[in-house]
């Protein structure tokens, strides 16, 4: 009974201590959708009031006013999107390589990948800026998008999971004369899907909040990321809390649309890559 009862109490406190601490991560999303339904006094009021006094679309108004909204939530879905697919599609590519191939180097060429997860992205952003300044894609698409193609992590993963694939698909694929550009899409890349939709998802989601390389890469307002467009809001009209708050409501409610339509895909991915790991 004791026992029982000692169970009992662990487990509600882990579950008070998970609530409380849920609470503590939901409440400044909370509070930054509230005071954009304020008016930009009101944010400054002493105490401070959770529920405004009257509803206003006035930081919403004022955002679509300052800013191209349109067209910088079109840059920002250009760019992860292209990002996640084309890095994903490449890096199935090499791990199906590393996983299914054997070629002198492949150790030390896979070693020297995965020794770049450990790289941090502003040792290199230097020589990669030079770079795409000689071929002229500095406030591009292209040379927006170039550098997020190459993901160590990506192919890390993908070769893990295809490792795990038995080799008796691989056989009998090969003794009915398929080539390998069939045994890629047709059996492996239909095998890899967990993981193909979560890498697409994780890296979607990163590119979308990305701020570094964009804010060096772009140059001009119309080519301008939502990261990098509420950054330089925030710069220009730093007292109007109201817009920073109704412009960041915005920019998350993407993400977590996008986040609840996979949830049940991404939580299932999320299993299979931990296993991996």
């Amino acid at each position: 009974m004791k026992g029982d009862l000692k169970k009992y109490l662990i487990r509600a406190l882990v579950y008070i201590i998970l609530s409380a601490n849920g609470v503590l991560m939901i409440l400044p999303f909370v509070w930054m959708v509230v005071s954009s339904f304020k008016k930009s006094s009101e944010i400054y009021v002493f105490p401070p009031t959770f529920i405004p006094k009257r509803i206003t679309l006035e930081g919403y108004i004022t955002v679509f006013q300052l800013v191209d909204v349109v067209r910088i939530f079109l840059n920002t879905f250009i760019y992860a999107t292209s990002v996640a697919l084309g890095s994903t599609f490449i890096a199935a590519l090499a791990a199906f390589s590393f996983a299914f191939f054997k070629f002198k180097g492949q150790r030390l060429l896979f070693s020297l990948i995965i020794s770049l997860m450990a790289v941090p992205f502003f040792v290199y952003v230097i020589p990669l800026y030079v770079m795409l300044v000689r071929w002229h894609l500095v406030n591009t698409y292209l040379g927006l998008i170039l550098p997020g193609l190459a993901s160590p992590f990506s192919i890390f993963m993908l070769t893990q999971y295809m490792k795990t694939m038995p080799l008796e698909y691989i056989d009998a694929a090969r003794l009915d004369g398929a080539p390998y550009s069939v045994i890629y899409f047709r059996i492996v890349l239909p095998y890899c899907k967990p993981i193909f939709i979560m890498l697409i998802v994780l890296t979607f989601l990163s590119a979308w909040t990305d701020f570094f390389w964009p804010l060096i890469i772009l140059r001009t307002p119309e080519m301008q990321t939502l990261p990098v467009a509420i950054a330089n809001l925030a710069g220009q009209y730093l007292h109007y809390w109201n817009v920073m708050m109704a412009f960041t409501t915005m920019a998350i409610i993407p993400v977590i649309v996008f986040f609840i339509v996979f949830r049940k895909i991404f939580l299932e991915s999320a299993k299979v890559m931990g296993r991996l790991i």
